[in-house]
């Protein structure tokens, strides 16, 4: 294990690809998702696709599990063996899932000073926080000040996001029926935008995912200057090319764009945002870490 001033543990609702970020001494714990009595990690057995295409033939919606204490204990430990002192732990949005609950149960548990830290942010917004640990944990920065710059960005790392459909939403508790039932008839879009503690909120309707998506540079525009660099990670379920056009307008209206990445969303995010959803997070590139 390199000798760093602490370790990072996320989960898999980062939506980072798992291979990378184990290749960069980071530990990735799987939530679940369950196919009737059928249980799956999330991002471990199997693929975005195979879950994409399981998801569509299945007559009923997948649900999703946070991991237990146990399974964080699990991790911990295996780190805490290889001489870990610290350790970070970030995670989903308490107010979306469990999973930074049980990260905390665990943190108590083993021989070692853990953070487990409510990122207040889902899928990429929380993977681009993930990001910025892991750049402060390689320059050799502390885990107090990591979690100092961590919760300095926070309010100003945005999610936004346009679902192809609210049904995975609607279904599964994360918005109301009423919601679902009012924009199904008409090819009416939800631009979604998320509040301070990670909830998520419909910000916008409009006709179409264009219109949808104009939404969503619009809150660009009403939160940072024409001009500004900022640092995007886009998500999406079988729709790369609405990410396309989502960057390709925001580039259009003035602003220099850092794109992380183009990432596929994973089993338990598909599992409520549904197949086709378009969704980008960003950061001011000025309030991202220098080394």
């Amino acid at each position: 294990m390199p000798e760093h001033q602490f370790e990072i543990v996320t989960d898999s609702t980062c939506d980072l690809p798992v291979s990378e970020l184990e290749a960069k001494g980071v530990t990735v714990v799987p939530l679940y998702v369950m196919f009737g009595t059928e249980t799956l990690r999330d991002q471990f057995d199997l693929t975005s696709e195979q879950f994409y295409d399981r998801m569509l033939a299945s007559p009923v919606l997948p649900r999703s599990s946070q991991p237990s204490p146990e399974d964080f204990i699990a991790a911990y430990g295996g780190l805490v063996s290889k001489g870990a002192k610290a350790i970070l732990s970030l995670h989903i949005a308490g107010a979306l899932s469990g999973t930074v609950q049980s990260a905390g149960v665990a943190a108590g548990q083993v021989d070692a000073e853990v953070v487990a830290y409510d990122t207040r942010k889902v899928a990429m917004c929380h993977g681009l926080m993930v990001l910025e640990a892991m750049r402060m944990r390689d320059a050799g920065e502390t885990l107090a000040a990591t979690v100092e710059h961590l919760d300095a960005i926070r309010p100003y790392v945005r999610f936004l996001a346009v679902p192809d459909t609210l049904d995975n939403l609607v279904k599964n508790g994360r918005l109301p029926q009423a919601v679902g039932t009012a924009t199904a008839l008409l090819d009416i879009k939800i631009q979604l935008s998320d509040d301070d503690e990670g909830n998520l909120v419909p910000a916008h309707k409009a006709k179409g995912l264009k219109r949808a998506l104009r939404y969503c540079v619009r809150d660009v525009e009403s939160h940072r200057p024409k001009g500004d660099a900022i640092r995007v990670s886009l998500l999406q379920a079988r729709n790369r090319k609405g990410c396309k056009q989502l960057l390709s307008m925001v580039e259009e209206a003035g602003y220099k764009v850092d794109l992380v990445g183009t990432f596929d969303a994973g089993p338990v995010i598909t599992t409520h945002g549904g197949i086709g959803l378009v969704a980008m997070g960003y950061l001011p590139s000025s309030l991202a870490y220098q080394a």
